[in-house]
């Protein structure tokens, strides 16, 4: 009987230990639940510029010779040789020719910039400037009346297409270097641009495409994006860094609970931040102040 009466206290301590530990155990899944955890990948990290580009090309306008009715002898988009004959305007003294200039792409509309918003006068405005320009545009159809002077048809250099674009404040670039566009609603691919030149206050630069896009024959405004740096590593979202004794660091979770490491802090864009210390796949915590620190 004695001994019974003493086992139970014994059995009650082992009860409120187990208890204490599991409840300890429970407390640390919960609070890892409210712990963010957030994968490390390696890939590039892109300082990205999003702006409305002005399309700057080479071209030309032709005017009428004479006045009188004209016959459009190539289609819309046809692309001609120097001397070619493109239309012909018959007036009250015979026909009169009109003959391409150049070699380029023959266009019967234009939207009226064609004489103004040319890679040699395009910096005379800022970009917000230029959006607020209107100039009268025209097409041509087939026996249309036409006066002497008028224009009468668009030649197109492809191979010289720019865009205009406004920079932010923080921005650098330099005449010659070459950056990465994306113009996601008129091509898929990643192009290449070289800088012509660079305007300041408000800053903007005009941009060379190398590669001929077919939209930008006629679009006058595009939607850009403008890679203007790109770094590789391990990236982190910037929230995830923690300041411990002046030196930065992460809290990684780990299957024995959450361990704090020192990293090294690389380039910072849209808060992200390449790190070295952290290896690819590794968790790291996103809402730092709700770890519980010793």
């Amino acid at each position: 009987m004695r001994a019974g009466i003493i086992g139970r206290p014994a059995i009650l301590v082992a009860v409120l230990i187990g208890l204490a530990a599991g409840l300890g155990r429970l407390w640390t899944r919960v609070e890892g639940w409210r712990l963010d955890a957030l994968p490390a990948v390696y890939g590039s990290l892109e300082d990205i510029h999003t702006t409305t580009a002005l399309v700057v090309r080479d071209e030309t306008l032709l005017a009428a010779p004479a006045g009188g009715r004209v016959t459009l002898l190539v289609e819309e988009g046809t692309r001609v040789r120097t001397q070619a004959v493109i239309a012909s305007v018959e007036t009250t003294r015979g026909e009169r020719l009109v003959r391409a200039p150049r070699p380029g792409t023959v266009f019967w509309h234009w939207d009226g910039w064609e004489r103004f918003a040319t890679s040699a006068a395009v910096f005379e405005r800022s970009p917000d400037q230029w959006r607020e320009a209107r100039f009268e545009g025209g097409r041509m159809q087939d026996g249309q009346e036409i006066e002497s002077g008028r224009p009468l048809a668009r030649l197109v250099n492809s191979h010289a297409v720019y865009l205009y674009v406004s920079l932010r404040e923080r921005d650098v670039l330099e005449p010659e270097q070459t950056i990465a566009v994306r113009l996601p609603a008129v091509s898929g691919d990643e192009l290449r641009a070289r800088v012509v030149a660079v305007r300041n206050r408000p800053q903007a630069a005009l941009l060379e495409l190398d590669r001929y896009v077919p939209v930008l024959d006629s679009a006058r405004w595009v939607e850009a994006e403008l890679v203007l740096a790109r770094y590789k590593g391990v990236a982190i979202p910037l929230a995830a860094v923690v300041w411990v004794d002046g030196e930065p660091g992460v809290f990684l979770r780990q299957e024995t609970g959450v361990t704090f490491r020192a990293v090294r802090l690389g380039p910072k864009v849209n808060e992200r931040v390449i790190v070295e210390g952290i290896a690819p796949g590794e968790t790291v915590v996103g809402n730092p102040s709700r770890v519980r620190r010793p």
